[in-house]
């Protein structure tokens, strides 16, 4: 088993398992989340904070993670922290990059909905998609989802869906993402994604480690290497960027991507 990028933004401490699944396993400490994952396509790839190994399955059974400056410990072995295979989660734009990524928004929003779920916030940006929420609890959270859009009350995202990490909370992530986006971009907004963050925050250690990282200006390397093909006005290579965005997760990169394109057609300023 090897140990191929590690996340900036991992704290040392002690970890407790926290869920496992085919390819992530989930440790917890003080209601945050590290991961250990597969790299892509497969699993999720480089993050702020994820352990890429190259095999997971010896992990699953792990009951904890100690982290120190240097290493990760599992029962079944210690993991050097090398500075070469240190991820980056900092988003970099050239000049004029973030004016570009506004530029590149029609594309990515094509593309979001091309490749989406049927059941994502997708539906948000295209009403044709309304016909797959027609049982009672999905029409409730698409009308709640809706008020919410139209009202430009974000907080009442906030939990809201089902799954791992509600629809809501990866929502209210994407608008995070775009903000850093713009501070990256040369605009202040720190008060403001730290307001945000503060009335987002709830019970689910998964979404508060996504919400945090979002509200950091740290980008797991999906969403990054997007963001950042999309300031370099590649448009031959940023719509399968996009579409693998959307592939993070079940619903979640859908709805992440749907709260960044609302960010950037001017919804939630």
């Amino acid at each position: 088993m090897k140990l191929l990028r590690h996340g900036d933004a991992i704290a040392p401490g002690m970890y407790k398992l926290h869920s496992a699944f085919d390819t992530a396993v989930n440790f917890e400490r003080n209601g945050s989340i590290v991961s250990a994952v597969l790299p892509e396509p497969d699993g999720a790839g480089a993050g702020p904070v994820n352990m890429v190994f190259d095999d997971i399955e010896p992990l699953k059974t792990a009951a904890g993670l100690a982290v120190t400056p240097d290493s990760f410990a599992f029962p079944s072995g210690i993991f050097r922290r090398e500075a070469d295979s240190r991820y980056n989660s900092a988003l970099i734009l050239p000049g004029g990059g973030f004016r570009r990524i506004t530029q590149s928004l029609p594309l990515i929003k094509k593309t979001l909905l091309e490749c989406a779920p049927g059941k994502s916030l997708a539906v948000l940006l295209d009403p044709g998609r309304e016909h797959n929420f027609t049982a009672a609890f999905d029409a409730a959270f698409l009308a709640r989802a809706k008020e919410n859009l139209a009202a430009g009350n974000l907080a009442g995202f906030k939990g809201l869906g089902a799954g791992l990490t509600p629809a809501g909370d990866d929502f209210i992530t994407g608008v995070l993402c775009g903000l850093g986006a713009a501070a990256a971009g040369g605009t202040p907004n720190t008060v403001r994604r730290s307001e945000i963050l503060k009335s987002a925050l709830g019970g689910n250690p998964l979404s508060n480690t996504f919400l945090r990282c979002a509200a950091q200006g740290r980008y797991f390397a999906r969403f990054k290497t997007m963001l950042e093909t999309a300031a370099e006005e590649d448009a031959a290579a940023l719509a399968p960027l996009v579409q693998a965005a959307v592939n993070f997760g079940n619903t979640s990169g859908a709805d992440t991507l749907a709260g960044l394109v609302c960010y950037f057609e001017g919804r939630f300023k």
